[in-house]
């Protein structure tokens, strides 16, 4: 099977946690890892999702965590609009 990976670069402007990590993360700029595989189709070219990831850097070292695409783009909405009811 072929498999392909994608990278974006996302920019959080505030810090944010998801699903799994045991603190927050600060804000910065972070590379988004999907990868994909091919689906077998003589009709047509579809991708199938395997696993989305996130690099941060922890201890000097960098880590790929898991996570889930729908989450993160969750946080990432509300990073870029917070809610100004929940300021205090």
């Amino acid at each position: 099977m072929h498999r392909r990976f994608t990278s974006q670069t996302v920019i959080f402007r505030h810090p944010f946690r998801l699903a799994g990590f045991s603190h927050d993360e600060a804000a910065g700029v972070y590379t988004i890892e999907v990868e994909q595989e091919a689906l077998d189709s003589l009709t047509l070219v579809a991708w199938r999702h395997i696993a989305t990831t996130m690099q941060l850097r922890r201890d000097g070292a960098l880590e790929f965590v898991p996570v889930d695409p729908a989450e993160l783009t969750q946080a990432w909405a509300r990073d870029q609009h917070p809610d100004p009811a929940a300021s205090p």
